[in-house]
């Protein structure tokens, strides 16, 4: 019986792309860390601001604003937390795969490639489920506008 030769999946070109795919990975995760910190910190301002701002124009307009208007500094810095705890859940699945496959390229190990791939995955997935959500939040406003139309 012949012993079969192992044959190496990825080739030359192969390697290549994907350390510069990793590369760039890297940065764009580098970069999502920095955008992530300024949401954080939009969201801490809009928290802890939020009071002082309805203030000010309560004062500077003489009238009282509605229950319902106080809340949406608190709202919307609880959102941009939300916003920008997803942000970094990508950012670090990129910056992840970029680390692990180029780990693997240069020690040949398929423990980091199959990590490499499975944070790749991961990011695919997540880009997925918020793409369905967006794709969701458009048909309901359209069909919002729809039914505000016909009636």
């Amino acid at each position: 019986m012949e012993q079969d030769t192992p044959t190496e999946l990825l080739n030359h070109d192969s390697k290549n792309h994907l350390a510069t795919a990793g590369t760039w990975a890297r940065l764009l995760g580098i970069l999502g860390f920095i955008f992530t910190a300024f949401i954080f910190l939009a969201a801490l301002m809009m928290l802890l601001g939020g009071s002082y701002l309805n203030q000010f124009l309560a004062e500077s307009s003489g009238e009282e604003f509605p229950g319902m208007a106080r809340g949406l500094g608190t709202f919307t810095g609880l959102l941009y937390l939300v916003i920008g705890g997803i942000y970094f859940l990508i950012s670090w699945w990129t910056f992840r795969f970029g680390n692990e496959i180029r780990e693997g390229l240069m020690t040949h190990s398929p423990e980091h490639m199959a990590a490499a791939f499975n944070n790749l995955k991961n990011y695919f997935q997540a880009y997925g489920v918020l793409t369905l959500v967006a794709v969701g939040f458009m048909l309901l406003s359209v069909l919002g506008v729809m039914l505000v139309g016909f009636f």
